[in-house]
């Protein structure tokens, strides 16, 4: 069902969002699911995805640049600050605690240094993601928290480019709660379930679900929740699309009465 109210009918769904929205959200019928439902139910995601973009009177240059050609290179790539396995260590322990760290870990990049249609001439856009910021906050609330957490980051990035601050026109921010609540990312979990060792091989997304079938005739999972997740490679949709079509095959991905209802949340 739409935001609308458009119902659809499928013989074939392929879900690649979060498994967990899949099935505890929008899977109506699930008596036959045993215990399947309860245990996606109570499946910890624990994300901390936090953005902060900036809108920049000029190029970004770090400090170490040699000369302007060497900043400008610089400016042009990918960059991370976790200078330190401690440094990253206590950072995530904070965010275990749920406390805004003041060990940011940042991936940033300034896209308009090579796409510079993103920006008027002579200005700039960065962004910064932060990789360490709790969901669920031991002390107040992420609307009250996010652009504490914001000028961290943002304070932390000045130190290997002083000249930041002077140059920030204007700055937006994402936090966790929005990162859910905008772009349905449950906790705000970018990979659906962390890729960690007891969400990996046939306990991804979990067990009896491992094998991109379920337990709904027609309706498959794919998508990073699934194995081997990987982001963007399109592994798990080609892996998903050969189970659908093995399945077509043998006559087993559809029945006569066997359709299934696709279903979209609404923002």
């Amino acid at each position: 069902m739409t935001c609308d109210g458009d119902e659809y009918e499928a013989p074939i769904v392929i879900s690649a969002i979060n498994p967990r929205t899949t099935v505890v959200s929008l899977l109506d019928d699930a008596d036959h699911w045993g215990e399947l439902k309860p245990k996606m139910q109570r499946k910890t995601m624990r994300g901390r995805a936090f953005k902060v973009v900036l809108a920049l009177d000029g190029m970004p240059r770090f400090a170490a640049a040699a000369s302007d050609a060497e900043a400008a290179m610089l400016a042009c790539a990918q960059f991370r600050i976790a200078p330190t396995v401690d440094y990253i260590e206590e950072g995530h322990s904070d965010m275990l605690l749920g406390r805004l760290s003041h060990k940011p870990v940042i991936w940033g990049l300034c896209p308009s240094m090579t796409s510079p249609e993103l920006a008027p001439p002579g200005k700039h856009v960065l962004s910064m993601n932060v990789g360490n910021a709790p969901y669920h906050l031991r002390e107040g609330t992420w609307a009250e928290q996010r652009d504490v957490f914001a000028r961290r980051a943002i304070a932390k990035l000045a130190e290997y480019m002083p000249s930041l601050p002077g140059l920030i026109n204007d700055y937006r921010v994402i936090d966790p709660t929005q990162f859910e609540s905008q772009f349905g990312l449950v906790e705000a979990n970018i990979t659906h379930g962390d890729t960690l060792p007891p969400n990996m091989f046939w306990m991804r997304p979990m067990p009896g679900l491992h094998a991109y079938r379920t337990p709904t005739q027609g309706l498959y999972l794919s998508g990073n929740g699934t194995w081997p997740g990987n982001y963007i490679s399109g592994v798990s949709g080609h892996n998903t699309s050969q189970a659908v079509l093995s399945d077509l095959r043998q006559g087993r991905a559809t029945g006569a009465s066997q359709a299934v209802a696709a279903a979209v949340s609404c923002p």
